[in-house]
């Protein structure tokens, strides 16, 4: 694991409200979510719908790697820093904020 993974923890992400008050405008195509946020069209696959579906602005990134863990018979120091790279790329394109649990 990566210091700066072990360091974000303890961080609830929170998906971010738009200008239109709407929290993001999206699109179900198949086993894809495309979601606009202000900047971005992101396309989540499966995997990347699964973590964002965990997103409930009260879950800590800890609590959603054990609970994808547990979902997927995964260790959780396998997919630690993928989820958090997935959850920080999210945050750089406006779509979520960290706050503090």
């Amino acid at each position: 694991m990566k210091k700066e993974s072990k360091n974000k923890l303890g961080l609830v992400p929170k998906i971010k409200q738009g200008d239109t008050g709407n929290e993001y405008l999206s699109r179900k195509e198949g086993e894809k979510l495309i979601i606009q946020g202000t900047h971005v069209l992101y396309i989540l696959d499966s995997t990347g719908l699964e973590i964002f579906n965990k997103i409930n602005n009260q879950r800590t990134i800890k609590e959603i790697i054990r609970n994808l863990s547990l979902e997927y018979g995964l260790q959780e120091r396998e997919i630690i820093d993928d989820v958090i790279s997935f959850l920080d790329d999210l945050e750089k394109n406006d779509l979520i904020e960290y706050s503090n649990g």
